[in-house]
């Protein structure tokens, strides 16, 4: 899945409007998360509005990074660390893709134009492909440990 510079001045556009309300963000990803996946439920801690401005600038670095490959690796593994709280959830996951579109839909209103949908789309599905190819390799219960610096050659026996 390629992304276009287009789609990424779209993504950028859009991520301006969404700065705005980073808690409605994040209170509608967690609750469509919850409806979706049940067991993924997540007792909110702390402040709805900090908690949106750190999923807001996971977005933004993703949006940022989607053409570097190691800073895109290094997003996956910021999300999928974010996403710790819910268990075992991970940025391939369906029901977080899905989670995560609804709630920038909530966000942008009825004004999220097909080819910004798109490029969201093309985005997470992007996410998901890289998390894909990283597979559990550094997966632990449901934690992630830091990802190795690019010069060091993981040896699996």
């Amino acid at each position: 899945m390629n992304i276009t510079f287009s789609q990424v001045e779209s993504l950028r556009s859009s991520l301006t409007q969404v700065g705005a309300k980073p808690d409605v963000l994040f209170y509608a990803f967690h609750t469509r998360l919850s409806m979706l996946t049940p067991t993924m439920r997540l007792i909110i801690a702390g402040d709805l509005r900090e908690r949106g401005e750190a999923l807001f600038q996971l977005l933004i670095t993703a949006v940022d990074h989607i053409h570097d490959r190691p800073l895109a690796t290094a997003s996956v593994w910021a999300f999928n660390e974010w996403l710790s709280s819910y268990g075992k959830a991970r940025i391939k996951d369906e029901v977080v893709k899905e989670a995560l579109l609804w709630a920038l839909g909530r966000v942008l209103g009825i004004e999220m134009f097909p080819l910004v949908l798109l490029a969201w789309c093309d985005l997470i599905s992007r996410l998901r492909e890289i998390d894909q190819e990283l597979g559990d390799l550094y997966y632990v219960e449901t934690t992630y440990v830091a990802c190795p610096p690019p010069a060091l050659h993981v040896t699996l026996n």
